[in-house]
């Protein structure tokens, strides 16, 4: 099947190039307004034949002078759901039928979109009939890839169907869900605040709500390192801000226990130098600093150190797909000890990345999360937004570089009171990417 794409100042025009390019037999799969007029997009049916004779089989008649993809095409525009039709098919459509119940203007539009879910069945099905290959062939694994991508538009359009119901039955919440998204909080998150405090009689009062449901949702430890002391070590990505971090921490329990309560360990052996910056924060707050190679040697200094109330353990900065994490994870376990393991994220970095970091470094059990470089973030909801999913509690703060001065106290309102301080709206992302995002998270709930 060959898919192409057609622009042109108005809907006459653009089925004139579709007829002059791709004939009679061409089948409409989506059509939009764009800039420039009208985009269709359109396919041929050379392969679409096959797969309409191998899933509908008699239901489509061969009519004299007529091609089966014009017959399926004027079967989709009356699309009931025949009993033919795959359970899975009909599930896919069930978004732009619930929504035309309500919305007749809308009935067209989940009309035109309803097809394209039943040729992504159709495309299922003559796959697993075509299975018995042993070899799939290039045009079988290009009908998939041109499949996938039908789906992919069908998706999108049933997304921007459900954004558009919402947002014509609830547009206090749309305004709700922009406040929120304007924090930088992420889509799922947001509609779930939005539901939370649904029965709110004021707009005023459910904002009030969210921010004090968003409260409760963050989990802050406080000061508990510095409190209970133990064996504290922190990974995280290169870069994050570990060993300034343990440089702050070991600085601040100095001051509040003596130097001679508390030491420093580097396992970092793959920077050059690491354990040395270490080193010299060491000999500027007169406390020690070893060196552990692997697990058997961090274990033997661990007992060689079990009378220091806090021993700090500052480990290599790996990104969250180094092969290398393996011997990370097996030095901390291999040490035998009751060692509190705190994930440094950084305030600056992207949500989905900070996702993967924290996935990544879950595989040793975590007892927290440490947030950095909030001096530099233009938000923290994305971050917020991590640590609240991952049900991550928040054991202290990093905003500057400088040893003791920038490492704060971790509170939850103080937290939630700044995020809604650095509030812009340019981090909303327009109409389209809330169209896009939210009616899939709105197709899913």
């Amino acid at each position: 099947m060959q898919m192409r794409r057609f622009v042109a100042p108005n809907i006459r025009l653009a089925m004139k190039l579709v007829k002059k390019e791709q004939g009679d037999s061409a089948v409409i799969l989506s059509q939009r307004k764009v800039a420039e007029g009208v985009e269709i997009v359109s396919a041929v049916d050379h392969e679409i034949e096959s797969v309409v004779s191998a899933v509908y089989g008699e239901s489509v008649d061969n009519k004299p002078g007529e091609s089966i993809a014009a017959q399926v095409a004027e079967q989709m525009v009356n699309f009931q759901q025949p009993a033919s039709i795959p359970a899975g098919v009909a599930q896919s459509s069930f978004s732009s039928q619930s929504s035309a119940q309500t919305h007749p203007s809308a009935q067209a539009q989940a009309a035109a979109v309803a097809p394209s879910s039943q040729f992504s069945g159709a495309s299922m099905a003559f796959q697993q009939a075509s299975g018995s290959a042993s070899t799939p062939s290039v045009g079988m694994s290009q009908l998939q890839e041109e499949m996938r991508q039908m789906r992919g538009m069908l998706e999108n359009q049933l997304a921007g169907l459900a954004w558009g119901d919402y947002c014509r039955q609830q547009p206090a919440r749309v305004e709700l869900l922009k406040k929120l998204r304007a924090i930088g909080l992420g889509y799922g998150l947001c509609h779930e605040l939005v539901n939370e405090t649904a029965d709110a009689p004021t707009e005023d009062e459910a904002w009030a709500r969210m921010q004090q449901r968003l409260t409760e949702k963050l989990s802050c430890m406080e000061d508990e390192i510095l409190t209970q002391g133990g064996v504290v070590a922190l990974v995280g990505t290169t870069g994050v801000g570990k060993t300034t971090t343990i440089a702050k921490l070991a600085a601040r329990f100095a001051m509040r226990f003596g130097a001679s309560q508390v030491a420093m360990i580097s396992t970092d052996c793959y920077r050059v130098g690491a354990a040395e910056q270490l080193r010299q924060f060491g000999e500027l707050i007169g406390v020690p600093v070893f060196q552990a190679e692997n697990g058997a040697v961090l274990q033997s200094q661990l007992d060689e150190l079990k009378n220091r109330k806090l021993v700090l353990v500052d480990t290599a900065g790996l990104s969250q797909r180094d092969l290398r994490l393996s011997e990370l994870f097996a030095t901390l376990q291999c040490a035998g000890q009751d060692i509190k393991t705190y994930v440094v994220l950084s305030a600056a970095a992207q949500m989905a990345s900070l996702n993967e970091v924290v996935k990544a470094f879950s595989k040793v059990p975590l007892s927290g999360a440490v947030l950095t470089k909030l001096d530099e973030a233009s938000n923290l909801g994305g971050v917020l937004s991590v640590v609240i999913d991952h049900q991550l509690p928040v054991v202290c703060l990093g905003d500057g570089q400088r040893v003791p001065e920038d490492l704060h106290v971790a509170r939850s309102r103080e937290l939630i009171d700044r995020a809604l301080s650095q509030m812009c709206y340019e981090e909303v992302g327009g109409e389209a990417s809330m169209a896009l995002q939210f009616g899939k998270v709105l197709s899913h709930a």
